[in-house]
């Protein structure tokens, strides 16, 4: 575990404030390095409040994707993410183009080049939505990659109760994020498949984590 995950880690087992210097001396770490684990949970979406002779309190955290809580419910999937990256889905390709063959989860807070249906952009502003995608590797020939995608699809819609126009994930009639899968394919079978979806945080009050986890549970089994 690194030092920014056992410092969330105790500020979570915390109601109230938990000093500085009692951090560092916990994790026999020094107060400056105990500092920068806080800025960077705070870049990285939690919402710690900082009073001086106090110390630091977690506000709040359950909208933000726990990435320590999937690694422990999900110990067969490789995390990644960034704050920023062109699409997560190139990200994912990437991922399979550097050798990962095992599945892998790769989530952005923004997409520079996200993309939707038919090569159309999908706004992916910072703040706003969850956008992630898995690099599976079901075990299918080419010719049941249609069946696939829709499965993909389906599956990613039941698990996030919406409903789907095609492509379009949809909360009460309203656009509320958006799917695109594509594979890796020899001829005659499927080497990869990666399944990018954004969704818009507004529509989903049970958070980024819950959100990523009810994706990997509906789409895992359809990888080999």
């Amino acid at each position: 575990m690194t030092l920014k995950e056992t410092v969330l880690a105790r500020l979570r087992e915390e109601d109230d404030f938990l000093s500085g210097e009692a951090l560092a001396k916990q994790l026999n770490v020094s107060r400056q390095a105990v500092n920068k684990a806080v800025r960077a949970l705070s870049e990285d979406g939690y919402l710690i409040d900082r009073v001086n002779n106090r110390g630091y309190r977690l506000l709040s955290s359950d909208r933000v994707l726990d990435e320590t809580a999937l690694r422990t419910r999900f110990k067969d999937v490789k995390f990644f993410s960034a704050k920023q990256v062109d699409s997560t889905n190139s990200a994912a390709y990437r991922l399979f183009a550097e050798g990962v063959r095992s599945p892998a989860f790769f989530a952005a807070r923004s997409q520079t080049e996200g993309r939707g249906r038919l090569d159309r952009g999908f706004p992916s502003p910072d703040g706003e939505g969850l956008y992630f995608s898995l690099l599976l590797f079901p075990a299918a020939d080419a010719k049941e990659t249609q069946t696939l995608i829709d499965a993909v699809y389906d599956r990613t819609a039941n698990a996030l109760g919406c409903s789907r126009n095609e492509q379009v994930l949809t909360v009460n009639g309203e656009r509320a994020g958006g799917m695109l899968v594509e594979t890796v394919s020899d001829p005659d079978r499927i080497r990869a498949m990666i399944a990018g979806i954004g969704v818009y945080l507004r529509f989903f009050p049970c958070g980024e984590t819950e959100i990523a986890a009810r994706v990997l549970d509906a789409l895992l089994p359809l990888s080999g």
